[in-house]
Parts: structure tokens; sequence; C-alpha cells
């Protein structure tokens, strides 16, 4: 299974050195996320038997700005091991929904 964890480390190539920054809302494994608009955007993940097949309907956003995370509106349905990429002023995610 997939280490969970609600660690966010930031990367700073000018410097080529690795920050912690504020923690997810809640601790997962296998989730996506991708960078849009000066946001850091993850859904989905897995980790423990809290949620429906051990899946989670999660989407948060976070605000480098800020250091802040803000929980958006939940996945219709839970889903791991995604891929997700940036399309104009919209994302899409791609996945097999849990059974």
């Amino acid at each position: 299974s997939d280490p969970i964890t609600d660690s966010l480390d930031v990367y700073d190539p000018a410097t080529r050195t690795w920050s912690a920054r504020a923690r997810m809302l809640r601790p997962r494994g296998g989730l996506n996320g991708i960078a849009v608009y000066g946001c850091f955007y993850v859904w989905g993940g897995g980790g423990t038997l809290m949620e429906p097949n051990g899946l989670f309907p999660d989407h948060d956003v976070y605000n480098p700005k800020t250091d802040t995370w803000t929980a958006l509106a939940r996945l219709p349905t839970p889903i791991h091991g995604v891929t997700g990429a940036a399309l104009g002023r919209s994302w899409r995610s791609s996945s097999t929904p849990a059974a």
C-alpha cells in the first residue's frame, strides 16, 4: 500500500533546497496534484477505511502566498492513483473509480 502523509515539501530550484510548508488537511497517499493559477490543487487518494473502499473524495487547494490549505467541493466519486492536467482555464482528472 502507499504510504500516507499530510506533508507538503516545496523545492526551490534557485537554492536547490526543499522546505516544509503547511500540512495538508488530511493524510493520504496515491493522490494527484497540479499547479494552476499560482496554487496547488490536490484530489483523491486513499489510506484508511475512514471512507468507503478506503478512498478519499477530498479536493483541496494550497495557496503558497498564504501558506494555507482550503477544502473545496468533494469529488462525486472517491478516487486513487489518478492523473491530471491543466487545460486552459480548467483541469481534468482521469482514473478508474472505486468499484
